[in-house]
């Protein structure tokens, strides 16, 4: 599957968007009709289950967690734990 669609900044172009749709029908695949999968938006990181259309916007108005192309699915987790991490890090040496 093309990833590249991930990467782009316009979240509302056409090209974001089919690829967006691609990889949630791939997402979807052999599920029951209203069945959920774990967000790969960045605020999420997979740890949300969540429906079609929920995971749909949080993508197009949140971003996909990008490592999760690198790490897969566990690693990408990992990675989004320690990435919010660093985060609040940084948050509370600025208080």
């Amino acid at each position: 599957m093309d990833k590249i669609w991930i990467h782009l900044q316009n979240r509302i172009s056409q090209t974001y968007i089919n690829g967006l749709e691609k990889f949630l029908d791939f997402a979807y695949t052999n599920k029951p009709l209203n069945s959920m999968i774990d967000c790969p938006c960045k605020q999420c990181c997979n740890r949300y289950l969540v429906k079609r259309d929920v995971a749909r916007e949080h993508i197009i108005i949140k971003g996909f967690f990008c490592q999760i192309t690198r790490f897969g699915l566990v690693m990408g987790n990992v990675m989004c734990m320690f990435m919010e991490m660093k985060t609040l890090k940084l948050e509370q040496n600025q208080l």
